[in-house]
């Protein structure tokens, strides 16, 4: 299975309101000048496909400009893929999903009785 897609908002370097649609094919090459993003591409489908603490990896800086958007990075791949999803009776449902979504947003505040929290809340979801 191989990367069809990946798009990407709020990221680094990478404008929301133009979000990059970067499309993969047999063989990749990014090229250009420091600052064009990308490594920020790189790391935005590493931490996508990432299930591991991702939201302490990211920080303020890491939104586009320092905004309050939320990041959002989508992945798809080139072949479907089974998902086991578990309901509220034990039991667990196939379904056929052909891409992963990230989305991280600024914590509006710390919870009650916490000394630390992450400055960033993230969710991630398979996409049908």
């Amino acid at each position: 299975m191989k990367i069809k897609t990946a798009s990407i908002k709020n990221f680094r370097g990478i404008n929301g309101d133009d979000p990059l649609i970067f499309n993969c094919d047999n063989f990749n090459i990014l090229i250009g000048d420091n600052g064009t993003s990308k490594t920020a591409i790189l790391e935005a489908i590493n931490l996508c496909l990432s299930s591991n603490y991702v939201a302490s990896r990211l920080g303020i800086d890491d939104f586009y400009l320092g905004s309050d958007q939320n990041i959002e990075i989508k992945v798809f791949f080139d072949e479907d893929f089974d998902v086991d999803i578990p309901d509220l009776f034990g039991n667990t449902q196939k379904i056929k999903c052909n891409g992963i979504c990230l989305t991280a947003k600024k914590r509006d505040k710390s919870a009650p009785g916490k000394a630390f929290n992450d400055l960033v809340v993230t969710e991630h979801y398979y996409l049908p």
